[in-house]
């Protein structure tokens, strides 16, 4: 194996891309930490926040993501407090360490010159817009458990040891937690760690002994590791297990992460997937592609490699793109799974480069010149317009279009401000951030409405439930979101549920208009009215907030001091702006 690092020059060259690396993870963490929640983070934030309450995921909450990220949400509130800035900045905190470990990695096994190009490549990408990146979701902290597990199994190859196995056990079980698909390069990086690591030792031995005894040696050496490994795993599962049947919330666990995901995998066909693909292609290609390129160099000279980092990467990328793909949907943050690999690959490739040019030292500098703007500038420039952004809230439109995204803050600043303790609501549509700048509960346990109105052959009884749920508690507060994207309806659906929910807000014995969001398609934003504002409209207020958000509070005299509407029809509602 190579030395860390020959000489003080590349010493001081590898210090100062660490130091650009950090450079850059604090700018660009800085400027998106303030950012509003958007949907899928919204639904993490409101499990944590009940969780917090003592409600129990799944049960109370369907959800299709295993619970590791409501984990994750909670710790970040418990610590940090029920502010979005603390949640991004634990999105911060995982995507560092995964940069970190990214380049620990490589410099662990011998490519220390590749580690900190790697850190930068992973610092950049994993906070890329194009690919969702500001965003808190899932494959970020399925990336950091899997990232862990690279560094337990390498750290295992050179030294061995159980505890690496334990830790890597851990890793991989902490990942799958995260996401379902993380299995897929979990499984093949420690088939490759363990079974590399097996056959290298079997050749040494063959030299020396009969191959079958050695065989068996290496067999049995093998399983040791697993085992060891699935103590590790088994740490972390058993006490999940345990807590999701002792809350009698397992069956409800098994139908959400298990059972739907299946159908949910199979709903696309392969010219949806294809035409899918081509679409997040052209959407990602600035961000992924300089990594891409600088990664030919790696995978060309890969052969040469003794180390095996550049076969690891490799087969690590393979399987994130799996993991990627598997659903057909291509959504812009799947494609985060790539990003250790591809940024381990595009270290060792600026790694190959400049040690090519070592005895010239003005072409060493151009190419890692080269390469920081490859990896940094280039992408930057791309999104040039984001990053230059006045406001986090200029930032959210930009990266979210027309979702409800800045006005779902202010919608549930206002639900807040105007409602009774233990109001519960009832949002049509998937807009679950609203809950949780609200703080206050789902009238059902569907905060994300895509199951009940997707093409699934369950969704009819979804929809029954949240149906049986209102009628015997009926909700304070009703919001029509006929925003599209938020609820994607099939046009094979049951409409049993937007019919209960129409014959409720149409009885204005029952439910009155208290705001709508009127959507403004060129401005990619949505005009809040409440109050004496929603009054200026009249009749035209539901016509005008078509496309937007009607907002209905159930008529109900003042009971034990809270704030409600009341009967004589005096709604005593302030405007929001």
């Amino acid at each position: 194996m190579a030395p860390l690092i020959r000489s003080t020059p590349h010493r001081a060259a590898t210090a100062a891309i660490w130091i650009l690396a950090a450079g850059v993870f604090v700018a660009t963490r800085a400027a998106i930490v303030q950012i509003p929640l958007e949907r899928d983070e919204g639904e993490y934030a409101y499990i944590a926040q009940r969780l917090l309450a003592g409600e129990t995921p799944y049960l109370d909450q369907f959800n299709q993501k295993p619970p590791g990220v409501f984990a994750f949400y909670a710790a970040a509130m418990a610590l940090g407090g029920s502010t979005v800035a603390a949640l991004h900045v634990l999105l911060a905190i995982v995507t560092g360490l995964t940069a970190v470990m990214t380049g620990l990695c490589l410099a662990r096994l011998g490519h220390a010159r590749g580690a900190p190009w790697a850190a930068l490549a992973m610092t950049v990408m994993s906070a890329s817009p194009r690919l969702l990146g500001p965003s808190a979701n899932t494959e970020h902290f399925a990336n950091l458990g899997v990232s862990a597990l690279a560094l337990a199994c390498v750290q295992f190859r050179l030294r061995g040891g159980r505890p690496a196995l334990i830790v890597a056990g851990g890793a991989a079980a902490a990942a799958c937690l995260c996401k379902q698909v993380a299995l897929l390069p979990v499984c093949a990086i420690l088939a490759l760690m363990l079974g590399t690591g097996g056959r290298a030792r079997a050749d040494e031995g063959r030299a020396r002994a009969g191959e079958s005894a050695v065989e068996f040696r290496t067999r049995l050496t093998q399983l040791s590791a697993l085992g060891w490994t699935m103590l590790g795993a088994a740490v972390i599962v058993t006490p999940v297990i345990v807590f999701f049947v002792a809350r009698g919330a397992w069956s409800a666990f098994v139908d959400a992460v298990l059972l739907h995901n299946l159908d949910y995998i199979r709903r696309n066909s392969w010219s949806e997937a294809a035409l899918a693909l081509g679409r997040a292609a052209g959407r990602q290609w600035p961000c992924l592609a300089p990594a891409g390129i600088l990664a030919v160099p790696a995978v060309l000279s890969g052969r040469k490699d003794e180390s095996g980092a550049t076969r690891i990467a490799a087969m690590w990328l393979a399987a994130a793109g799996v993991a990627a793909a598997i659903s057909f949907n291509f959504y812009d943050h799947y494609s985060i799974f790539l990003l250790p690999p591809l940024s381990m690959l595009a270290g060792l490739g600026v790694a190959r480069v400049t040690s090519a040019t070592r005895n010239q030292a003005g072409l060493r500098v151009g190419a890692a010149l080269g390469a920081v703007l490859a990896l940094a500038v280039a992408p930057a420039y791309a999104d040039r317009s984001f990053w230059r952004a006045a406001s986090a809230e200029d930032r959210a439109r930009i990266l979210y279009g027309q979702n409800l995204v800045v006005e779902g803050r202010r919608i549930g600043e206002y639900l807040r401000r105007e409602s009774a303790a233990g109001d519960r609501v009832l949002i049509l549509g998937s807009e679950p951030q609203i809950l949780y700048y609200a703080g206050l509960r789902s009238a059902t346990r569907y905060t994300i409405m895509y199951p009940l109105f997707g093409p699934y052959a369950d969704a009819g009884r979804r929809q029954g439930e949240v149906i049986a749920s209102i009628e015997s508690a009926p909700p304070d507060w009703i919001l029509d979101v006929q925003v599209w994207s938020s609820r994607t309806p099939h046009a094979g659906r049951s409409l049993d549920l937007e019919r209960k929910v129409g014959a409720l807000v149409l009885d204005e014995r029952r439910y009155r208009l208290v705001g709508v969001a009127i959507p403004r398609e060129r401005e990619q934003r949505y005009d809040l009215r409440f109050g004496e504002e929603l009054s200026l409209l009249g009749d035209r207020a539901v016509r005008a907030a078509s496309g937007g958000v009607l907002i209905y509070r159930r008529v109900a005299s003042v009971q034990g001091g809270g704030k409600r509407v009341e009967s004589d029809g005096e709604s005593g509602l302030s405007g929001d702006e």
